[in-house]
């Protein structure tokens, strides 16, 4: 949600993930993972996940917007095009 507090500030109000937990996808066979509110960084080794991690915010997400009727999907090449 867009908030004007005056002609040349504006206030974005948003939702907080606080946690993720993923079963069976990619390397994981279950896993929950907590956030903080104000900032998280993913820092490992090659290879333990921390992609997965990201993909699997990524499906996640893309699948709670579908439950929204003004959002418009869009494909990879549509937006190459």
């Amino acid at each position: 949600m867009l908030q004007r507090i005056n002609p040349f500030i504006h206030v974005i109000r948003c939702t907080v993930l606080i946690q993720l937990e993923v079963k069976n996808f990619k390397g994981f066979t279950h896993k929950v993972i907590e956030f903080s509110a104000q900032c998280n960084l993913l820092v490992g080794d090659n290879g333990t996940g921390k992609t997965a991690v990201l993909d699997a915010l990524a499906v996640g997400i893309g699948t709670l917007l579908l439950c929204f009727d003004d959002i418009v999907s869009r494909t990879i090449k549509s937006l190459i095009s």
